[in-house]
């Protein structure tokens, strides 16, 4: 740490310097010409400057920088959760320092991140990320200019590319990157990352904070690849139960939650073969839901139907179906196909969610 010395005081003199001009100056430069040189030098009191963070940005590790929005139209940064079970979305968070007396060569920089408002975790603290710096210059100057070539970067309001750009050059200001991680199931929505750092002297920098989304994206798995309504008789309606417990192919449907929102199942069945009637009535519908908290609701064949029942992130959960078969033109095996789809329930449309203008 600098100290404030008071007893001592530092005198510079400007000095005069002789330039002796060379052969190959212009003529009209005589070999006698001097100039003046004015030099000053600041001895701080107590610590010194603040460090600055000039700019900051997130991006993943696709080869596009963000996955959610890989042909840049949206400014800053989008990531897609990966859709896997238990699997997490890697994030290098970026920021350039600089500080008066150290250059970019602070003693610590970092970022905090905080999940999305109108969230279940409604805003809270996630975690803080500590920063290495970036000690090529030429690997610095890369990320920045790819990081601002896809829109991603957010400048501290006073600097500009060609700002950062120089000082990089001149080593005057350093990049710090830090990796961080998404679970699969963290909430979606728009993350705030505030980025600080700490100079030699335990300065520390204002905040820069910018914002990164987690796109709202639903995805899904199931752990069987039929239905088998068995035997059912004319006139009669069969439930075929399922289960929660995520087990490959045991006749019990159960639905798994892999993204990163609350989600509703969709189920779009063909008619198996059993037509209609003469009123142009099918001769069969079916019923489904998941859980077994809700009621069930009946679907036409080749209707898109949204089937009741919340999904939270993170759950599995039952899907119970049913065939109600109204006339069969003849006995024997009959087959279709159903086709499972999801919806996006926002986060401000669950029952009893904290929401904030919800």
């Amino acid at each position: 740490m600098k100290t404030k010395q008071s007893s001592v005081v530092l005198v510079v003199f400007a000095m005069t310097l002789s330039l002796i001009a060379p052969s190959f100056l212009s003529a009209s430069v005589s070999a006698d010409t001097v100039i003046g040189v004015g030099t000053g030098v600041t001895v701080p009191e107590g610590g010194g400057q603040i460090p600055v963070i000039k700019a900051k940005w997130e991006q993943d590790y696709s080869q596009v920088l963000e996955d959610g929005d890989p042909a840049h139209i949206i400014p800053g940064s989008q990531f897609l959760p990966t859709c896997n079970y238990q699997a997490y979305e890697p994030i290098k968070y970026c920021v350039v320092v600089t500080d008066e007396e150290d250059n970019g060569n602070v003693q610590q920089a970092w970022v905090d991140v905080y999940h999305p408002v109108n969230s279940w975790d409604n805003g809270s603290f996630k975690y803080e990320v500590p920063l290495t710096m970036v000690t090529d210059k030429q690997t610095s100057i890369n990320l920045v200019t790819d990081a601002y070539n896809a829109g991603l970067i957010a400048f501290n309001r006073a600097y500009t590319l060609t700002d950062v750009l120089f000082e990089l050059n001149k080593s005057t200001a350093k990049v710090w990157c830090g990796d961080g991680e998404l679970y699969y199931e963290q909430p979606a929505g728009i993350y705030t990352v505030k980025a600080g750092a700490l100079d030699f002297n335990s300065n520390p920098s204002l905040p820069l904070e910018n914002t990164f989304e987690y796109v709202p994206t639903t995805c899904f798995a199931v752990d069987n690849d039929a239905i088998n309504y068995g035997s059912v008789r004319v006139g009669n309606m069969k439930v075929v139960a399922g289960d929660t417990i995520f087990s490959i192919n045991d006749s019990m449907m159960t639905v798994r939650n892999l993204g990163n929102t609350y989600m509703q199942v969709t189920a779009l069945q063909n008619d198996m073969g059993f037509g209609k009637d003469i009123n142009g009535m099918w001769n069969v519908e079916f019923d489904g839901r998941v859980g077994h908290v809700v009621d069930s609701i009946t679907y036409q064949p080749f209707e898109v139907a949204t089937l009741p029942g919340l999904l939270p992130h993170s759950t599995d959960d039952e899907i119970d179906f049913s065939i109600h078969l109204k006339k069969a033109t003849r006995t024997g095996n009959y087959g279709g196909t159903m086709t499972l789809g999801s919806v996006i329930v926002d986060w401000c449309n669950v029952p009893g969610a904290n929401c904030i203008g919800g």
